[in-house]
C-alpha cells in the first residue's frame, strides 16, 4: 500500500523552442532553489548518435527523456526541475517530421508537469549543426506558438518567461513563487 503522507515533488518543466536558454535556465533555477534537475534527453541522444535526426529517433528520444525524468522523480526534494519533457519531444516531432504519434500524446498527458516555464524567443539564435537548423524569426515565433497552443490544449499550467540573463532568471523565480503561493503549502 502506498503511503499517502509522502508527497511527490513539484515538477517544474523548463520548455520552449530551440535556442531559448532552457538548459541555462534549468541549471540556474536548480542552483537558486537548491533542488535537483533532469537533463534533456534529446540533447543527450543527439550527442550520442552524432547525426541528423530521423523520425525513427523520436521513440528513442522519448524513452531517454522518460529515463531521465524517472531517475529524478525518486528524489525526496520538494521541487524538481526538468530540462524539457515529452511535450517537447511531441512538438519537435510535429515540427520536423509533421507527425504526432498517438502513443506519445498519451504519455505526455500521463506524465504532465505541474508548472511549465515556456522560454520566449527573445534570446539570440546560436547555430547547432546536429540539433538545430537555422530558424528565421518567423519560424521561431511559429514554433513558440505551437508550444503555447499545445500546452494550452493539454490544460498545462504555464508561464511565458522572457528577458535576458538575470532578468530571465528573476522572471522565472517570480513565476514559480506565484505558483507556489496559490498551489502549494
Amino acid at each position: 500500500m502506498e503511503d499517502s503522507s509522502i508527497s511527490k515533488p513539484l515538477r517544474i518543466v523548463i520548455t520552449g523552442g530551440e535556442c531559448t536558454g532552457k538548459t541555462t535556465l534549468t541549471h540556474a533555477l536548480a542552483g537558486k532553489f537548491g533542488m535537483p534537475f533532469s537533463t534533456e534527453g534529446a540533447r543527450e541522444y543527439v550527442n550520442d548518435v552524432q547525426r541528423r535526426l530521423e523520425f525513427t529517433d523520436v521513440e528513442l528520444i522519448a524513452f531517454r527523456q522518460i529515463k531521465n525524468e524517472n531517475t529524478i522523480l525518486t528524489s525526496e526534494s520538494r521541487i524538481i526541475f526538468l530540462d524539457t519533457d515529452l511535450f517537447s519531444t511531441l512538438i519537435y516531432s510535429q515540427l520536423y517530421f509533421n507527425q504526432r504519434p498517438s502513443w506519445l500524446v498519451t504519455y505526455c498527458h500521463a506524465r504532465k508537469g505541474d508548472l511549465y516555464l515556456l522560454c520566449s524567443t527573445d534570446i539570440p539564435w546560436v547555430e547547432d549543426e546536429l540539433q538545430r537548423d537555422h530558424r528565421t524569426s518567423h519560424e521561431r515565433a511559429s514554433a513558440h506558438e505551437l508550444f503555447v497552443s499545445t500546452l494550452a490544449q493539454a490544460e498545462c499550467t504555464f508561464a511565458i518567461i522572457d528577458g535576458l540573463g538575470e532578468d530571465r532568471l528573476l522572471n522565472a523565480v517570480t513565476a514559480i513563487e506565484a505558483y507556489l503561493a496559490t498551489n502549494r503549502n
